[in-house]
């Protein structure tokens, strides 16, 4: 909306609309007026500088004024500065802050002043006489009502009730403001701002609460209900009376701070709200230590609708969550570019999921006793058409997000049984194969089913194949995964931990689950080289293969990298070895050359 910045109220230097489209028909007491709207903006009040003055005692200084934005025309209750009137607005019978005007709209602005809303286009094809009969009728028929208001209802004057909140709508658990009511006051705003660009200033908050699925499953979606209940009440009491809080719905608000002096303001507010939330709660005789994370977008930029806005709180919220749980993020460009990114390696991804766009490399495991390859770890590359081969670290986390790892982890493990296959079945070879499971692949209760489909697909052992997951997974979600692993084990699967001594270092779970090996993390393997007064890595592997052992579990040393590291590790008694000493990754062909011609083994020990 254009206007001259110092001159608020007094529009008439607005640029004209080019096409006279609607006509509003205002009636004030007895008096009739018809409006055409020319202009994009009008007040509506009993201010005489208003651009429709209304008499009426009942109407506010600045009741209430239309813009014109997209093709259409809006009306909004009170002044540029948010501040609402006296009497309220109504449309249809329904109060409304924000409303879109259609053809045949009926606006009260109190119980003797309204105006109907028309498409001028059917006006100007009246007649003059149709126009003074038109105009007559208006006003007999408000006046017949007016004389038997006690005894009739009408659209125009009956009590408004909550229920009947069409456009300020409420989020009916909280009680709050739901994204309609959200989504029309920031349309408001940025109405206003386009007026009074150096006056408005204002931020969203898109907060996502931590782990309030852990609350449901875990005490039940009443006390989920009576959780979010309670967590509503505490952030409004920490904010501002002229904030709005929102809930969008499950565990998602959305804050809109107004008038503030600048953004540090709005950040400073977001982090006493984010204070005040952490503060622990009592559901029933449960104690809960509520967290949220937090995005935020200022009106800054230049939004076009509230949708844009939400949008980029979203993504700034996106990024804290994927920084860790209570995290508050500004929103910024790099943010929108990497969203942008983000968006395009979904869109790849689910693509090279239907083409099948992955390959898979083979890192040799090897017997230090027997100084014999005696199997391979099954590595995904993603062979993108564009950008060449991708490395899991930058898509595997994504396709757990995204709901795609189940394809993913099924193509993996049908493409390492099928190359195993054709090994033991050309080189009569003992080998088997490990292949990485992810928490998401571990929660699916039929992977057993799937193993032993695909071994028996391709004519192989289920002992043949050794399953990887990490500590942190079975320890962070116990009883599912034991269930899994259980069931994995009665199939005949070997069960390695990945990683091991990164996460919880815990020996003390190793007799609660079927664990065949564990597979100790290279940063421990290449303390090694440091001397032996400043390095943990001596003693930690030590330990490690030590417990296993006694507790009959095998162990494998990953990243062995040199000579140094094969002598220490053998003379320890560690059982399997892998790393860039044997060999990088290789591929399938250069993996059958190795099957083939055997490990060349010429180190002295």
């Amino acid at each position: 909306m254009d206007t001259t910045t110092n001159d608020p109220v007094n529009l008439e230097k607005h640029e004209e609309i080019k096409r006279e489209r609607v006509v509003l028909i205002v009636i004030d007491g007895s008096r009739v007026n018809f409006k055409s709207l020319k202009k994009k903006a009008y007040f509506i009040g009993r201010n005489k500088e208003a651009d429709i003055i209304l008499k009426c005692q009942g109407v506010s200084r600045y009741h209430a004024y239309t813009y014109y934005r997209d093709d259409s025309h809006w009306i909004v209750d009170g002044d540029l500065e948010g501040i609402r009137s006296k009497n309220g607005l109504t449309v249809n019978g329904k109060k409304v802050y924000t409303h879109q005007l259609k053809n045949g709209d009926l606006i009260r602005f109190c119980q003797n002043v309204h105006a109907l809303f028309l498409d001028e286009n059917a006006i100007r094809e009246m007649d003059p006489s149709a126009v003074f009969l038109t105009r007559n009728a208006l006003k007999i028929l408000l006046g017949r009502y007016r004389q038997n208001v006690k005894h009739q209802h009408s659209l125009f004057e009956r009590e408004i009730k909550p229920e009947d909140d069409l456009v300020l709508g409420i989020d009916d658990l909280t009680k709050l403001p739901n994204r309609s009511t959200l989504l029309a006051k920031i349309n408001q705003l940025l109405s206003l701002k386009s007026i009074r660009k150096h006056r408005l200033q204002f931020a969203v908050l898109f907060i996502d609460l931590d782990k309030f699925k852990l609350i449901n499953d875990s005490l039940g979606h009443f006390a989920g209900d009576k959780f979010l209940i309670k967590v509503s009440e505490r952030m409004r009491k920490s904010l501002r009376p002229k904030d709005m809080l929102a809930r969008l719905g499950g565990d998602e608000f959305v804050v809109l701070l107004t008038e503030i002096n600048d953004f540090d303001e709005a950040i400073s507010v977001a982090r006493r709200l984010q204070n005040d939330l952490e503060k622990p709660l009592w559901i029933g005789h449960n104690e809960i230590f509520p967290s949220a994370s937090f995005g935020i977008a200022s009106s800054k930029a230049s939004y076009k609708s509230a949708e844009e806005i939400l949008r980029d709180a979203d993504t700034a919220l996106y990024q804290a969550k994927s920084c860790g749980r209570g995290r508050l993020e500004v929103f910024d460009e790099t943010m929108r570019q990497k969203a942008r990114h983000l968006l395009k390696l979904d869109s790849d991804l689910r693509k090279a999921t239907q083409q099948r766009e992955f390959v898979l490399f083979y890192q040799p495991i090897v017997s230090l006793k027997n100084k014999k390859l005696v199997g391979f770890e099954a590595l995904i590359r993603w062979q993108h058409p564009d950008r060449g081969l991708i490395m899991p670290d930058e898509f595997i986390s994504f396709a757990e997000e995204r709901h795609l790892i189940q394809e993913v982890g099924l193509w993996t493990l049908e493409e390492a049984c099928r190359q195993l296959s054709l090994w033991k079945e050309t080189y009569s070879s003992e080998l088997s194969i490990s292949i990485n499971i992810s928490p998401k692949q571990l929660l699916d209760t039929r992977l057993d089913k799937k193993i032993r489909r695909f071994t028996s697909l391709y004519d192989l052992s289920v002992s043949d194949i050794r399953i990887e997951v990490t500590e942190d997974t079975i320890v962070d979600d116990s009883q599912p995964s034991m269930q899994a692993l259980n069931q994995l084990k009665e199939a005949g699967v070997q069960i390695y931990i990945d990683d091991f001594g990164t996460g919880y270092s815990s020996l003390s779970y190793l007799h609660k689950f079927p664990v065949d090996a564990l597979k100790i993390d290279r940063s421990f393997i290449s303390e090694i080289d440091k001397k032996s007064d400043e390095s943990i890595g001596f003693s930690v592997t030590q330990s490690i293969i030590g417990l296993a052992h006694n507790l009959g579990v095998k162990v494998v040393a990953e990243g062995i990298e040199n000579a140094r590291h094969l002598f220490y590790l053998k003379a320890s008694g560690c059982d399997y070895g892998q790393g860039y000493l044997f060999s990088k990754p290789l591929n399938a062909e250069q993996a059958t050359h190795l099957v083939k011609h055997g490990l060349k083994w010429h180190w002295r020990c």
